[in-house]
């Protein structure tokens, strides 16, 4: 530097006593650019007094920071540093017994600002003659360029240089309000707002003025650095095209957690709903559990069809959703921004049985089904009113039926007690009426005797009437009883000695009174019979009963017939037509000389 009395810094009074750039009174500002390839290495913008070094601003402590050394061997740091191009403003008071000294990084206004990035007042004594670049020469290169000195804060900043072009991805958060240049390719936008990609980083800027850009062109722009999240945000930004290119291949994205970093992307997914609001339409996709939708400006998309349900494969600029108050990722999809139709695919159309069709079918199916229900309670309803209808009508008919056979019955009792009771009452009344003078011959004890019998006849044919009326009787135990009772008592009055085999125990069931009438007639008549024409020394009753019949023999060892010669006799013909009645069957087997057997088998119900 020129230091002489008659230099430019003597001449306007910037030297002090000893010939150095320092008096008192005076402000300096220093401008410079720095950028070095490591951080951690020493590097540094010196001042010198001769070989004396007296101040510097660079790294010599063996960290990432960058630090203000004044006075010599004084630490006092700016802030991290980085291999960004860094722009700095030293200004220097002068003042006796101690200077004031004020660093400024990356400086943003062409006015000085009231805050400077450092501030130290009274630092050191810094008077200087002599400015020195250094770096540690193992491995470390330091760029410095454009160092200005002058006495204002317009003259250092008017004349500062072009930033220097520089990635996206090297911006850490000191950057932050930095004004930076970067290269970078249009990916997406229009107007003043565009998505770039910086290598492997994006970029969204915000332009001062609107600028036609297209996707795939390269731009150099320039702007505000005013946040880095997924993408470096640049404001009051300027863009200028100096080529294009075409786009690089999308990647494919990471659906578990949708963090990635890389704006540029693909996504497969089924197309679930479209939406028109006259200036985008919005195509809503479900990929795997996640739900996003694809925004395409209407205007280059008038005619796009593409039906819902169909398999996608979309290509375009993934926005992630971030919390405002953290800048952090809330890791789920938000938006993709797609540039023409073309960024659409379909891999697959929606098959003919679609969620539409099948919310359709569910809906048919639902109204079949609750009209089915009403004409199932219909029909039920109306089953219930016959079914009850018929119940009455049987009932009704039961009753009737009832009655009938209760007159029936009683027309029956009434014969009997007619024909039976009413000719032996007859015969008793003639028998005691009889004139003395008609009968000389016949002696009055014999017409007692005869009297008392037909008395005993209708006793026991009372008794019969009596026993089945009664409802007791209708059990196989109390039939079966009463049967063997008056075979006993009959064949008592004779020589012929009676048997009878019955079971231990009978199931519960009952018989009619007109099937016990019809049935005990048969035997009286079979037994009668076997008396009459048999001849027989004993008589065996056996009664079988089975779960549904109930069958009587009865046996004789009597002189037995030829069934073929008596097969239409009056009592076979007689048992046959009992058995009718009683609604069961009668089978007479004999052999002459050899007895004779009755079968008498009833239905149980």
């Amino acid at each position: 530097m020129d230091c002489s009395l008659n230099g430019v810094f003597g001449v306007y009074g910037y030297l002090d006593s000893n010939g150095r750039i320092g008096a008192d009174g005076k402000t300096i500002y220093l401008s410079f650019l720095q950028q070095p390839t490591k951080t951690s290495l020493f590097y540094e913008f010196e001042l010198k007094r001769g070989s004396e070094r007296i101040a510097g601003i660079g790294n010599d402590t063996h960290t990432d920071d960058v630090n203000l050394r004044a006075p010599a061997e004084t630490f006092t740091s700016i802030g991290p540093g980085n291999t960004n191009v860094n722009f700095y403003v030293l200004r220097i008071d002068f003042k006796p017994g101690g200077d004031d000294v004020r660093v400024y990084r990356n400086p943003t206004s062409l006015t000085e600002p009231e805050q400077p990035t450092l501030k130290l007042l009274g630092a050191a004594d810094l008077p200087f003659n002599r400015i020195s670049l250094a770096a540690f020469a193992n491995g470390n290169e330091v760029r410095f360029g454009q160092i200005r000195i002058a006495n204002s804060w317009e003259h250092v900043i008017a004349a500062a240089p072009e930033f220097a072009i520089q990635h996206s991805s090297n911006l850490v958060s000191s950057d932050m309000f930095r004004k930076i240049r970067i290269s970078a390719q249009v990916l997406h936008g229009n107007g003043q707002t565009y998505y770039l990609l910086d290598e492997n980083t994006g970029v969204r800027i915000l332009l001062d003025r609107p600028t036609p850009l297209s996707p795939g062109d390269v731009v150099d722009v320039t702007g505000l650095v005013e946040r880095k999240n997924q993408f470096v945000d640049l404001i009051e930004a300027a863009a200028s095209k100096r080529g294009h290119s075409s786009l690089p291949p999308p990647r494919p994205l990471n659906l578990q957690n949708g963090s990635d970093s890389f704006p540029w992307v693909r996504v497969e997914g089924t197309l679930i709903d479209i939406r028109e609001d006259g200036t985008k339409r919005t195509l809503e996709v479900q990929a795997g559990t996640r739900l996003f939708t694809a925004r395409l400006q209407s205007e280059i998309a008038p005619k796009a069809n593409w039906p819902i349900g169909s398999r996608i494969k979309i290509t375009g600029v993934y926005l992630r959703s971030v919390d405002s108050q953290t800048d952090t990722s809330v890791g789920h999809l938000t938006e993709i921004l797609l540039n023409s139709p073309n960024a659409v695919e379909i891999i697959a159309r929606p098959p003919r049985w679609t969620l539409k069709h099948a919310l359709i079918m569910v809906a048919l199916l639902a109204a079949g089904l609750t009209l089915a229900f009403i004409w199932i309670n219909l029909l039920h309803r109306q089953v219930e009113h016959r079914t009850m209808q018929w119940k009455q009508e049987i009932s009704k008919r039961e009753k009737i039926e009832q009655e009938r056979i209760i007159i029936e019955e009683r027309a029956r009792i009434s014969r009997d007690l007619h024909d039976d009771l009413g000719s032996k009452l007859t015969q008793i009344g003639l028998l005691a009426w009889l004139p003395e003078e008609s009968s000389q011959s016949e002696k009055a004890g014999d017409r007692l005797r005869l009297i008392g019998e037909k008395s005993r006849l209708m006793v026991s044919a009372l008794d019969e009437v009596v026993w089945m009326m009664n409802p007791k009787s209708e059990t196989l135990s109390s039939f079966t009883a009463y049967i063997a009772g008056y075979a006993e008592e009959f064949l008592s009055k004779t020589d012929i000695a009676c048997r009878v085999e019955a079971p231990s125990s009978y199931p519960e069931k009952n018989i009619t009174s007109e099937a016990r009438n019809h049935l005990f007639s048969s035997v009286k008549e079979a037994i009668s019979n076997a008396v009459r024409h048999g001849k027989p020394g004993q008589i065996s009753l056996k009664f079988v009963v089975s779960e549904n019949n109930f069958t009587i023999h009865i046996q004789d060892n009597g002189c037995g017939f030829d069934s073929a010669a008596v097969a239409h006799g009056n009592g076979l013909a007689n048992l046959q037509q009992r058995a009718h009645k009683f609604g069961g069957t009668c089978q007479v087997c004999s052999t002459l000389h050899g007895g004779t057997t009755v079968i008498l088998q009833l239905p149980l119900p």
